[in-house]
């Protein structure tokens, strides 16, 4: 008899970079939205955690907490040249 192997559980790419934010739908986004003819897994990531950065900066902060990260999607959300990108917060 031949032993079947056992498959692994599936690990999202949210929870390997430890977020709490779809990483999967907002880089099929960025691949839909035609930004570039290649964009790298990480792009992504980067790209909230970027805008999360000017928003704590604006807020006077050199920390980003959670409320930043909401602010950031939320406002990728209202930008014409993001749009359809996911806006997490209940507006």
């Amino acid at each position: 008899q031949v032993k079947k192997k056992a498959r692994q559980a599936k690990i999202t790419r949210s929870s390997r970079a430890g977020l709490q934010f779809s990483v999967s739908r907002i880089d099929r986004l960025l691949r839909k939205g035609q930004f570039a003819d290649r964009i790298g897994a990480g792009a992504p990531v980067y790209m909230i955690v970027d805008i999360a950065g000017e928003v704590a900066a604006r807020s006077k902060k050199r920390r980003i907490s959670p409320r930043h990260l909401q602010l950031a999607i939320h406002r990728m959300a209202g930008e014409p040249s993001r749009e359809g990108l996911p806006c997490s917060c209940p507006c």
